[in-house]
């Protein structure tokens, strides 16, 4: 009889059945359970690698996908085991060990990149705090998410946000253009913040809109993060900082493939902006919508596949499944088409779905956070 190890719970179990069905919401839960039983005494859950970079990072990031899973569990089942996990993972992330100098949170270890992990490591940490405050009426939760946006400068001229580092100092601007946009969706979300919601407008108006596509709709990896309105006097380096980051040394085949990897992630991006302000006129242009169209393509999936930035590391399935729940809600099939895609590059015979394929498990695991977005439960062939 055919059987899998379960390494979670040292358990041999007998397959009987490898086609049947499970619901997403259901699945989600199974996997938060297996959660708890690696949480630390501190609240802390297993740090990662970064994914595909290989940096090593603190439990911060992972900390925090695991408190919006949680939080979000505790809403659907009002099982206390849910929100004590939640409760810990705030008070690690409230102590000195995620943010020592209380200033930005300490995120990434190599000492040759900067330890806030640009702005998408304080934008993640923000989101669960923010998310946690709404679920558990915590308002020390957001008090945090809004300390840390707002030690962060805005570029008034330029509409982008400069780096924070561990120590409080300011770093030059974040010149990746899903950092910048993560960031701006979740200072969206700081509803009591007049301004973080001012600067996300403000961003979303000069630079979202703006964003830079291939011709099929693939948003470019090194899509300008500032107008290009820069004096002659600027330094070299931090305009080609706004360029691209460097990223102008991959040649044109490996760029394409980063940003169809990352290209999910970015639309997940913009539906958090869509669900603040669905009446903005950029969702009716033609520019958003090869953004959408191009996901539908034969050579847009093919791309996903052993695609490092894909499926194992941005779950490039569960973030179009999200994408298309928000701006096609009729579309159910597609939904569950993209969850199913999912399954198929990342599920593990020992019963998880996410960490297959995967060179940082735990980072791969804790992303299952995204899932929780979706508004309805649908079900997948297991």
């Amino acid at each position: 009889m055919p059987f899998f190890v379960d390494k979670r719970k040292n358990l041999i179990i007998f397959v009987t059945n490898f086609d049947s069905m499970a619901s997403l919401f259901e699945t989600v839960l199974k996997e938060t359970d297996w959660a708890l039983e690696t949480q630390g005494q501190a609240g802390e859950f297993p740090p990662g690698q970064n994914g595909p970079y290989g940096d090593l990072k603190t439990p911060v990031s992972n900390t925090a996908h695991w408190l919006f899973t949680m939080s979000w569990a505790f809403q659907k089942t009002g099982h206390e085991k849910y929100k004590s996990s939640a409760d810990k993972a705030i008070e690690y992330l409230k102590s000195r060990s995620a943010r020592p100098m209380e200033a930005s949170f300490w995120i990434r270890k190599n000492p040759w990149k900067d330890f806030c992990n640009g702005l998408i490591g304080q934008a993640w940490v923000m989101e669960s705090l923010v998310f946690a405050s709404a679920v558990f009426d915590r308002q020390d939760c957001y008090q945090l998410a809004e300390e840390v946006f707002l030690l962060h400068p805005f570029d008034a001229d330029r509409q982008i946000w400069y780096r924070l580092n561990v120590d409080g100092s300011m770093a030059s601007p974040d010149p990746t253009f899903n950092h910048q946009l993560w960031f701006a969706a979740v200072a969206a979300s700081l509803s009591q913040t007049p301004s973080a919601q001012e600067t996300s407008r403000a961003f979303f108006k000069r630079i979202a809109s703006r964003v830079k596509i291939y011709r099929d709709g693939v948003i470019n990896h090194v899509s300008p993060v500032a107008q290009l309105s820069v004096s002659v006097k600027e330094p070299k380096k931090m305009i080609e900082g706004f360029v691209g980051h460097g990223y102008y040394r991959l040649s044109s085949r490996k760029l394409r493939k980063k940003s169809s990897g990352y290209h999910a992630f970015n639309l997940y991006a913009f539906a958090l902006f869509y669900k603040m302000d669905p009446e903005n006129p950029f969702w009716k242009t033609k520019k958003f919508k090869k953004m959408l169209d191009v996901t539908q393509t034969d050579r847009f999936l093919n791309e996903q596949l052993d695609n490092p930035y894909s499926y194992p590391y941005n779950p490039t399935g569960i973030e179009m499944a999200c994408v298309t729940d928000c701006f096609f809600p009729d579309k159910r099939e597609r939904v569950e088409r993209w969850l199913q895609r999912q399954l198929q590059n990342t599920r593990e015979q020992d019963g998880s779905i996410m960490t297959g394929n995967s060179p940082d498990p735990n980072t791969s695991a804790a992303r299952i956070y995204e899932a929780c977005r979706l508004s309805r439960d649908c079900e997948l062939e297991i």
